[in-house]
């Protein structure tokens, strides 16, 4: 994949993890306990900032790789560097709440912005490869916002001329030589009738592939952003950050229920309705058959990495045995037609009572 196609794929994965951070931060106001809150904010550090972090780094990384391609406007270079000097100097005004590593690394960069007798475009991108280094200290929610800022206007500006303009051609249709590149329309890795089955009332959806392990989450967030209702409400869990709640059915289905739970605007009550009378896949169909009421539209489950519970045998029998008896619940409750549940695994799931009902989708 060439560095252009890159960059655009990059962006539009930050745009669904940034998304993802923007709902998190909404849903932690309204948690409801210490519980609630501690899983939001285990959310945010352990998964969703690590993420934005590794994206972001190899953005910056291919960004000052071709730097020598950009032709940046001296004024925009200019009012940039402005704007960059005021936020890394906001930043080191408050020392103490920003690692040392980082605020060693931002005054390099200050450096390079600030050096005499050199224009400010050359000054801007001689800067670019020190970004990187920003991006591997580690960062808390607070610490992100702040290089947002610092680094938004850069990120814009220095946009490639292929993102935006026409390849130039000669009488004879030949593109004249240093025209940009057109750039198709990115291709969709999930195959369309996606979209449609997740508007079936009740849909439940196995989608398999044979695409590496650590790519799966990109599918994730595609299915999310490109074959999603946009008046759905979407949610993701992920199950390898499930850890040791997978060796325990109850385990498990709490910290499910906590995960959905965390990227809702809705009070949670979920330790008020867990009685622990019943089994806790029979606690967490009751919590659900309170929660869907409650969303004005459907629900859409995507969960993926679910390798990981298959490791365990009984807890995987439990969990998606419970799913296969919410699908079968849209015949007796119109409630269940709400939710639509989309499994994305890369491996057979063997269970038992099989998982052998709704819609299956594979693709390479």
């Amino acid at each position: 994949m060439d560095s252009s196609r890159r960059l655009a794929y990059l962006e539009e994965t930050l745009e669904l993890w940034y998304e993802q951070l923007g709902e998190a931060e909404k849903a932690l106001p309204m948690a409801f306990g210490f519980k609630e809150k501690t899983a939001i904010k285990q959310n945010i550090r352990v998964e969703i900032l690590p993420a934005i972090c590794m994206c972001e780094k190899e953005y910056w990384s291919i960004l000052a790789k071709d730097a020598p391609d950009y032709q940046v406007d001296e004024v925009a270079a200019r009012h940039a560097i402005v704007k960059v000097v005021q936020e890394v100097e906001l930043i080191q005004s408050q020392p103490n709440q920003y690692p040392d590593k980082l605020m060693q690394k931002l005054q390099e960069i200050l450096d390079k912005l600030n050096e005499p007798q050199t224009p400010a475009a050359a000054r801007l991108i001689a800067a670019l490869p020190l970004i990187p280094g920003i991006l591997s200290c580690e960062i808390e929610l607070d610490t992100e916002k702040s290089l947002t800022r610092v680094l938004g206007g850069i990120k814009k500006l220095l946009k490639k001329k292929q993102y935006n303009e026409t390849p130039q051609f000669n009488a004879h249709n030949q593109k004249l030589m240093g025209s940009p590149q057109l750039i198709p329309p990115k291709a969709s890795v999930v195959p369309s009738q996606l979209y449609q089955a997740i508007e079936k009332p009740g849909a439940l959806i196995r989608v398999k592939t044979s695409r590496p392990s650590d790519t799966i989450h990109l599918i994730a967030n595609e299915i999310i952003k490109e074959h999603t209702p946009k008046d759905y409400k979407a949610v993701r869990v992920n199950f390898q950050w499930a850890n040791n709640d997978l060796t325990n059915s109850d385990k498990l289905w709490q910290w499910f229920c906590d995960q959905i739970t965390s990227q809702l605007p809705l009070q949670n009550t979920l330790a008020k309705s867990w009685q622990g009378k019943t089994s806790s896949n029979m606690e967490c169909t009751a919590y659900f058959e309170y929660l869907l009421p409650e969303i004005p539209t459907a629900l859409v489950l995507v969960l993926y990495n679910v390798e990981f519970i298959l490791e365990y045998q009984a807890s995987a029998d439990d969990f998606f045995g419970g799913l296969r008896a919410w699908h079968q619940n849209v015949e007796n409750k119109d409630s269940w037609k709400r939710l639509r549940s989309v499994i994305v695994h890369s491996k057979d799931i063997k269970t038992n009572p099989p998982l052998n009902l709704g819609v299956r989708i594979e693709f390479p």
